[in-house]
């Protein structure tokens, strides 16, 4: 269960990363 649980963290960081290398340099 924790090891599903830290796949899952590790998904949504990177997701939200992506989210935010995506946005325009003006936003950051």
């Amino acid at each position: 269960m924790a090891r599903s649980t830290t796949k899952d963290a590790q998904d949504l960081f990177r997701s939200l990363r992506s989210a935010y290398n995506a946005t325009p340099t003006n936003l950051k």
